[in-house]
């Protein structure tokens, strides 16, 4: 040490050393648990990480490691939280020893927990059926191609799909195999040659019923069968490149709800807690089912009982739960009981019950709400399940009935979280009330040109897959419909009267009707339902589905000229290209008895003449350079019409009306 004075710096003579105290090392643990299937299981532990832990991995293999990561065949990462963890471990192979230990790191260094190990199931079959899905409305959404030059195009879909199990540790050569959903026809549809399934792997099959046998043709690079599933159940079955049936599921043990995977683990079979395509599957989950809720349109003063059918599959249940949100508040979590007590009906029958108290919401607004059950072993099941926030709901719902509004105009409920996102191209995620029927997690976006700019927009609302919009008892639900605004007309009459002219004279046009909108609670606008040209909107007007339908887009030079592709946008048969659609615009280019020919062969000729006759009684402008859809009957007389659309700048609203309709061209 030293000091210092008027005399200047004086050292010490003596020193001290010290040493720091090192940081203690992380605790870790590991055990397995009963849930050992043949290609997964679970495994639990402990971690104490001082507090200052910074990684954790498990690693695990068919020797021990001990403490060199190299030496382990593999690893998961752990959540780097102190206390207890449950992970799932997959990749493995039946009637295996494997070795288990967890690496713990703190600011103390790498700790290694002392070993355990496990045994996986045997397993009778080397190939078989692992896992299969027939209701499909979130996972691999995909898109197809008529050939590998082709680019992928259009809107993503969703297929239900089978999953074969390679048991073995061997790769299997499955070429001619056949899958089959008819019991008395089992070579319903067969795998291509060259179908390899590594060993311990598994092949994701869509039963789509497209019949594709290359798998670059589906965007997922994934094979399609020739037939589709039944939600309902039906069996399915996988036999060898002779006929013989190998594996077999009948269809009482395939019903499933939306989104509800069904799968071996070991030689257990049943609901997934996730589905897993293409990856080892996991401890069966407990059953939900029969989710309701009454009275189903409540008001203020109603408490709301929820009800769930649950289900032990393997292991017995721990506890239910009830979640429910009131708007946008925060979630709320009750347990839900099976004691015939509490608004429970009858002890023991497997219906769980819970209340939602009365009150938490004012009229014209909406309660939500899922149900979560837990097993002994922690495993978990969720409904609905919202495996993708983006294809899927989140909660079962329902709307607060306001007995002052009157129904007289059909009253359409929509809540926004952040409602100026609606107004944008980008968009956000809605939650739908209307005629009794809830829709949660929808999409919803603006829509329109000149709309764009008005106080009140129009939106296009897209609903998830599985749960349509019913708008019409007599019609099907459609997955997507436009509300636009009526700003521009005060008399709220023009749209509606325009589309039953064309109708009346003969031709399709959408069903449009008004609708009273309430936003969040509070009335927004009355604006106008109008239907979304599209497969179920040709069939219902009885035009075939499968026939081409191309969406003008606004062209400077007017009407079908120049190229198809740059000014055309398609709706149905993405897989092809547009070259039907140029050679109607070549031919509309021809001169005399050529063009006139060309017409009589090609253009259903009375529907598009009604069509251009309607245009000028109404003065439909907007109609000659875009907002109009043409459709080819392309698997039936070939021929092309005109679709009226977008009709709300008609009958003089402003200054697009003019005399000047058409001329001596």
């Amino acid at each position: 040490g030293f000091s210092f004075g008027f005399g200047g710096q004086v050292w010490a003579t003596d020193t001290e050393s010290f040493s720091t105290t090192s940081l203690p090392g992380a605790i870790a643990s590991v055990s397995t648990s009963p849930l050992i299937g043949d290609a997964s299981a679970v495994v639990n532990g402990e971690i104490d990480g001082r507090g200052t832990l910074q990684a954790a991995k498990l690693y695990y293999g068919s020797s021990d490691g001990e403490s060199d990561p190299d030496q382990w065949e593999n690893s998961v990462d752990l959540p780097v939280e102190e206390g207890s963890f449950r992970a799932v471990i997959g990749n493995l192979f039946p009637a295996t020893h494997y070795h288990l230990r967890v690496a713990a790191t703190n600011g103390g260094g790498t700790t290694w927990s002392e070993p355990q190990e496990l045994t996986t199931q045997g397993i009778e079959q080397a190939i078989r059926i692992g896992e299969v899905m027939p209701a499909n409305a979130s996972l691999l959404p995909t898109r197809i191609r008529l050939s590998a030059e082709n680019r992928f195009t259009g809107p993503t879909n969703t297929h239900d799909w089978v999953e074969i199990q390679n048991t073995s540790k061997t790769p299997a050569d499955v070429s001619g195999y056949y899958l089959s959903d008819d019991a008395d026809q089992l070579t319903q549809w067969q795998l291509p040659a060259g179908t390899i399934i590594p060993a311990g792997g598994n092949l994701v099959v869509f039963a789509s019923g497209k019949n594709i046998s290359d798998s670059a043709l589906d965007e997922q690079g994934i094979l399609h069968t020739s037939f589709s599933l039944d939600r309902d159940g039906e069996t399915v079955s996988l036999s060898g490149p002779d006929g013989t049936l190998l594996h077999q599921l009948n269809g009482e043990l395939l019903a499933a709800e939306t989104d509800v995977s069904i799968g071996y683990f070991g030689n257990e079979f049943g609901p997934q807690p996730t589905p897993s395509p293409g990856a080892s599957n996991t401890a069966l989950a407990p059953v939900i089912s029969q989710v309701k809720h009454v009275p189903l349109q409540p008001t203020v003063s109603t408490p709301i009982t929820v009800t769930a059918e649950v289900k032990k599959t393997a292991n017995e249940i721990q506890a239910v739960q009830l979640t429910y949100r009131a708007m946008f508040e925060e979630e709320q979590v009750v347990p839900m009981l099976d004691d015939g007590v509490s608004g429970d009906a009858e002890a023991n029958d497997g219906i769980y019950t819970a209340i939602i108290p009365a009150g938490l919401v004012e009229s014209s607004e909406m309660l939500r709400y899922s149900v979560s059950v837990t097993d002994v072993h922690n495993t978990q099941a969720k409904r609905p399940p919202f495996l993708d926030d983006e294809r899927a709901p989140e909660y079962f719902g329902m709307l607060i009935e306001d007995p002052t509004i009157s129904d007289e105009i059909p009253v359409f409920h929509r809540f926004i979280e952040e409602t100026r996102r609606a107004d944008s191209t980008r968009g956000t995620r809605a939650s739908i009330a209307y005629r009794g029927e809830f829709y949660d997690n929808v999409f919803i976006r603006i829509r329109g040109g000149t709309a764009r700019s008005w106080p009140k927009k129009a939106h296009k609302i897209e609903f998830n897959d599985d749960y349509h919009f019913r708008f019409d008892d007599d019609l099907p639900r459609v997955d997507e419909f436009n509300l636009n605004t009526t700003f521009t007309d005060k008399s709220y009459l023009r749209a509606i009267l325009s589309h039953e002219l064309y109708r009346d004279t003969g031709g399709i046009a959408p069903i449009t009707f008004a609708m009273r909108v309430q936003q969040n609670g509070d009335f927004w606008s009355l604006a106008h339902f109008v239907e979304q040209p599209d497969r179920d909107y040709l069939r219902h007007n009885g035009l075939s589905p499968d026939g081409a339908l191309y969406k003008a887009r606004a062209d400077r030079l007017n009407g079908l000229v120049n190229r198809a592709d740059g000014f055309y946008k398609k709706k149905t048969r993405h897989a092809e290209d547009y070259s039907d659609l140029q050679g109607l615009i070549d031919g509309l280019a021809l001169k005399d008895e050529a063009l006139q020919n060309f017409l009589f062969d090609h253009v259903d000729l009375p529907a598009q003449i009604n069509l251009m006759a309607v245009n000028v009684i109404l003065q439909n402008l907007d109609a000659t350079d875009k907002n109009y859809y043409i459709y080819r009957d392309t698997e039936g007389n070939g021929e092309w019409k005109m679709l009226p659309w977008d009709l709300d700048l008609v009958l003089g609203p402003n200054a697009l009306n003019t005399d000047n309709f058409s001329t001596s061209e």
